[in-house]
């Protein structure tokens, strides 16, 4: 899940290298990485200390966050290979890291996914290294995995975005001194890297994959893998550590908005029952801060549910996409004042993604109508 294309992070407040993520230990096996405000958004982490070495669940917006991530978990806490590599999902924020966990620990290894999240990799990528060297795939070769051409824009939009910045940066340094062109220098040095590291980019595919249910035997843990239908995308997985009863969800279940360029709006809260039908107390989401519990599984899902129906029925009384997005506004919403979850995963927002407080909801919103619109006219 990665925030509104062209909105990221620039916020003082962004920590230093090999500090991007906050560590903390969540049960007796588990470390939740979360994701903190930088330049690049990336997803959490959920690290499960084995008898056999490290399980990291999914890998970062590139590889150099990825690094910077194992190497701050071996500073804090403990130095140790990681064993398996687990993708929850193909997109960017989750599986662009794989390969720093392939340089680092070669044949050691072993990448796991759905088998849809492996082949919508494979293709992504291939879509990815043609729009860098502005060489584009022809779309013939895009059609191995449908479903992905919003997913491609959003991306191509968000790279726009982040060289936007950089330009925007270079010509804030010329001017301003003190700390505050420390901290736009910064901010700049960390786009630049991102940038010329993805211009080489490659992912290690995953080689081992499931249909619906993998577990990892780890000595002293057995680790499950899940996939319980569509919701997010079509492929994504759920890992599940019975003993320590905790989940890591991907961007099945996190602490913002539901982004639905690809998903399935009308299926995923079925597959969030299924979810919740696990026997876990902790969620490690993608995004977001862990939640101890159920109560955000089940206020993401009412939001989702809400959203789908109401778009739905406005596409059966035969209303604009502008019609519905002026009239589906916040306040319409009664999932988005249950516990008051808007402005909850709003402040979430905010914090991701370095925003001043305060921002309005309303956009968001309206970005959910027009994503579950445009599947229900595709479909």
């Amino acid at each position: 899940m990665l925030g509104a294309a062209g909105r990221l992070a620039l916020a003082d407040a962004a920590l230093p290298p090999g500090k991007m993520f906050k560590i903390e230990r969540v049960s007796k096996h588990i470390y939740a990485a979360i994701a903190q405000t930088t330049p690049v958004v990336n997803g959490n982490s959920a690290i499960v200390v084995t008898q056999e070495g490290l399980v990291v669940v999914d890998a970062q917006s590139w590889p150099g966050a990825a690094r910077s991530l194992y190497s701050q978990f071996r500073q804090e806490v403990a130095a140790l290979p990681v064993r398996y590599l687990i993708n929850t999902h193909h997109h960017l924020d989750h599986a662009h890291g794989n390969a720093a966990y392939a340089e680092m620990f070669g044949s050691r290894i072993d990448i796991v996914s759905t088998e849809f999240s492996r082949a919508a990799l494979e293709q992504a990528a291939r879509w990815f290294n043609g729009f860098l060297q502005g060489k584009p795939v022809p779309a013939a070769q895009l059609q191995t995995v449908a479903n992905q051409q919003r997913y491609y824009q959003f991306v191509q939009s968000y790279i726009g975005g982040l060289r936007d910045q950089m330009l925007a940066i270079e010509a804030q340094i010329a001017h301003p001194d003190g700390a505050e062109k420390t901290a736009a220098q910064r901010r700049l040095d960390g786009l630049r890297a991102y940038v010329s590291e993805m211009s080489r980019f490659a992912p290690p595919l995953p080689n081992i994959t499931f249909d619906r249910q993998l577990r990892l035997h780890c000595g002293d843990l057995t680790i499950e893998v899940h996939y319980l239908g569509r919701g997010h995308t079509a492929g994504d997985a759920v890992v599940l550590i019975p003993e320590d009863r905790v989940i890591a969800t991907g961007d099945l279940v996190h602490g913002l908005e539901p982004l639905l360029l690809e998903a399935y709006p009308d299926e995923w809260p079925a597959t969030l029952d299924k979810v919740a039908e696990l026997d876990f107390d902790i969620i490690v989401p993608g995004h977001g801060p862990v939640e101890h519990g159920q109560m955000t599984l089940t206020l993401f899902k009412d939001y989702v549910t809400e959203l789908n129906q109401l778009v739905k029925v406005g596409l059966s009384e035969g209303k604009s996409l502008a019609a519905l997005q002026a009239e589906l506004v916040p306040d319409r919403f009664r999932s988005l004042q249950n516990q008051d979850y808007g402005q909850t995963f709003q402040r979430n927002r905010e914090v991701l993604l370095g925003l001043p407080p305060g921002q309005p909801l309303g956009p968001v919103v309206s970005q959910g109508v027009e994503q579950v619109y445009d599947y229900y006219s595709r479909k």
